[in-house]
């Protein structure tokens, strides 16, 4: 019991001091710190003349350290930011006149620092810009109409914590609608896109090209959006964001080819990975998971170059200090403690697992699952407190995956390296591989996600979540019991000359690993068949093409216009988003959209099929059978939030239908221009005044429309 509590307790005096000074940050928050400096900087003092425990001692010590720090920062915070303000913001939206920002830097994903010059002065602000992969930065020149003011909707998970020295808002602007005046060369962003490019020339597309951007840079935003829902309720979605997984692959697949150069000595052997993996990191903008991992590879390098041991909770503690202090804005943010909890599963739980269901039958197999049962042990608590989900069977999900990732990646870094060389057979080899491989990936992610994954979703915290916390704790605690059990059984076995007696012995340790096998996996058995189903709110789903649109609101599914053109784009969000609810009524215009109808089940569909097209009836005997009743076609549609939706057609429809649609309510107004029209959406806005259409309603284009 004692080796296994000492894991948890800090080994070094140093990580006690950091340790004082973590735990105290998180004190001060609920309290004005003024008032703990006045106490702690006399009562200090005297504690350490009066203590002889060294520990106690450099905890106290890191205590004062932070107060110190704290008054330091307190000083420091806004006098080097010269931020924009609220009433400067609404002084120059007034105004109407070209804005120019300098984008400087990504803080967060989507999320960049910009200077914009007022009264010949520099101010700062944060610019929301959207998924940007050029190869370089750009300074915008902007009306000043055209700029929004935003404020973040929610603190989740603390991800908007950084807005706080910017004023707690942030700008956001119609980029393509505002001119690039400046462009500086972003390095990061040209290495990115020189990948992509070769894997472009390597043969890579379409959702190959996706998830291997996605596995290579640990960008989930290349995926589609399906794969991603796939994903997400597979747990497997941290193999598409940057992690230690990603940077251990890296690091592991250089210090492999390294390791075959005879010449290499032992020293350059552990930095030169390290400097790769620091390469890597700064090709991916420093993410919090990824900066954790790299914190860990260096305290590891540090420690095996000097022949010196390292303990687990030493190298949490001194990670996240370096996080602290490098990026406070990540402290404690979701990504940080998904990132940790994922690796405080794997160190404090792993061996005991490992000794619990295994004992001595080490193998590749048994740590995979141990691994894989750990770090859902570890990320579970945040998962459920965070999102008010959880994927029961993403431990199985992970065992297989996991291990596929970490052969793909190798294989897709050889590919690209052959690639730029222009090796010219080996090249095609690789390349035709990977794309198997990835191949095989997707179709397991689609598969093990839906028909494994057993992800489930609440509606709040209630009697489930306690009784489920109650069960986990429960499952903690008999764990550590089991291997305190299994460990004193093995150390008694020792001591034991009579072979009747260790036999005895041996078959007691394995009837608790297999007793301790069911009830581990019970936890996940219970949580899938036991979980109460989140309440459904009616899907609500739009989707329109150039000659075509899908509406489902309130469980009515209508397809207008001529799917033949863009069935393949309809078809690839309509399986997903539409087919898993119950439709009560299903309108068809044309004949080329009743194929989408096929992805679903034809239980869930009503027993009567609304119809515009004659020659749909052809279909009543080969599709369905179904009630067919002719209707006429439908523009204008309610969705959920009692807003509207009307199509217009400029060459079929005529104003006084659009005028006398748009005399009540307020909606948006799709306008569906014929093929290869010349005619702009702008220019009916601008008109719409004179159009005689009221401000309640919003002319866009299909591909600007949005729920």
């Amino acid at each position: 019991m004692k080796s296994f509590l000492r894991k948890f307790i800090p080994k070094s005096h140093f990580a006690f001091l950091i340790l004082g000074f973590l735990a105290i940050d998180r004190v001060v928050i609920f309290f004005d710190y003024k008032i703990f400096t006045i106490l702690f900087s006399g009562a200090l003092l005297i504690v350490f003349y009066l203590l002889k425990n060294k520990r106690v001692s450099y905890f106290l010590f890191g205590i004062f350290i932070y107060f110190a720090f704290l008054s330091i920062e307190t000083e420091t915070t806004f006098s080097k930011l010269n931020i924009l303000s609220l009433t400067e913001i609404k002084n120059f939206q007034k105004v109407k006149k070209p804005v120019i920002f300098q984008l400087e830097n990504e803080i967060k994903k989507n999320y960049w620092k910009s200077t914009i010059v007022i009264n010949e002065e520099k101010k700062v602000v944060i610019v929301y810009l959207k998924n940007w992969k050029e190869d370089f930065t750009p300074t915008f020149q902007c009306g000043s109409e055209l700029i929004k003011l935003k404020f973040p909707q929610s603190s989740f998970g603390d991800y908007f914590l950084f807005l706080k020295k910017f004023g707690n808002f942030y700008l956001q602007f119609p980029n393509k609608k505002c001119h690039i005046v400046e462009k500086i060369l972003n390095p990061k962003r040209k290495i990115r896109n020189y990948v992509e490019s070769l894997l472009i020339l390597g043969g890579m597309e379409d959702y190959s090209l996706d998830i291997s951007l996605g596995l290579i840079f640990g960008d989930s935003s290349y995926l589609d959006k399906e794969f991603k829902a796939k994903a997400k309720e597979g747990g497997i979605l941290h193999l598409f964001a940057a992690s230690g997984l990603h940077i251990g692959i890296f690091t592991g697949f250089v210090y492999f080819l390294l390791s075959r150069i005879q010449f290499i000595n032992y020293y350059a052997l552990k930095i030169i990975p390290t400097i790769a993996a620091l390469f890597y990191l700064y090709l991916l903008d420093f993410p919090v998971s990824l900066t954790r991992a790299f914190c860990f590879i260096s305290i590891l390098t540090l420690a095996s170059m000097f022949f010196r041991k390292t303990h687990p909770t030493d190298v949490l503690l001194y990670s996240s200090f370096i996080i602290f202090l490098l990026d406070r804005d990540s402290y404690l943010s979701l990504s940080f403690n998904l990132s940790f909890s994922a690796v405080m599963g794997i160190f404090y739980f792993k061996n005991a697992l490992d000794e619990i269901l295994f004992h001595k039958l080490k193998s590749s197999f048994g740590d995979n699952l141990t691994i894989s049962l750990s770090a859902t042990i570890g990320t579970f608590p945040v998962l459920m407190y965070y999102f008010h989900a959880f994927s029961f069977g993403s431990v199985i999900v992970n065992y297989i995956l996991v291990p596929l990732t970490s052969f793909i990646l190798p294989v897709l870094y050889v590919a690209i390296f052959a690639e730029l060389i222009q090796f010219p057979l080996l090249n095609k080899i690789l390349w035709t591989y990977a794309d198997l491989l990835i191949r095989i990936q997707a179709f397991l992610s689609d598969f093990l996600g839906e028909r494994v994954g057993f992800y489930k979703e609440f509606d709040h915290f209630g009697i489930f979540h306690i009784a489920l916390f109650t069960c986990f704790i429960a499952l903690i605690f008999f764990c550590i019991f089991i291997y305190c059990k299994i460990i004193f059984i093995r150390d008694d076995l020792k001591n034991l000359d009579h072979r009747q007696d260790t036999k005895i012995n041996q078959r007691k340790i394995f009837i608790l690993s297999i007793f301790s096998f069911l009830i581990v996996f019970s936890f996940f058995i219970i949580g899938i068949i036991f979980s109460p189903e989140k309440k459904k709110i009616n899907t609500e789903f739009v989707q329109i093409e150039s000659n075509s649109f899908i509406i489902f609101s309130k469980k009515e599914l209508y397809i207008g216009g001529d799917c033949k053109y863009n069935i393949y784009k309809l078809k690839k969000n309509f399986s997903n988003q539409v087919c898993k609810d119950t439709i009560s009524k299903i309108f068809i215009e044309k004949e080329s959209c009743i194929e989408l109808l096929k992805s679903c089940d034809k239980k869930s569909f009503p027993k009567t099929l609304l119809f515009y097209d004659s020659s749909i009836v052809l279909w009543k005997d080969s599709f369905f059978s179904v009630t067919l009743e002719k209707r006429n076609e439908s523009k204008k549609f309610q969705l959920a939030n009692s807003s509207y939706v009307i199509f217009f057609r400029p060459d079929k429809d005529g104003l006084n239908f659009l005028q006398t649609e748009t005399k009540n309510g307020f909606g948006k107004i799709v306008v569906i221009f014929p093929y290869k029209s010349k005619d702009n959406i702008d220019d009916w806005k601008l008109y719409q005044k004179i159009l005689g259409i009221n401000e309640n309603w919003q002319f866009v284009s299909a591909s600007e429309f949005q729920l």
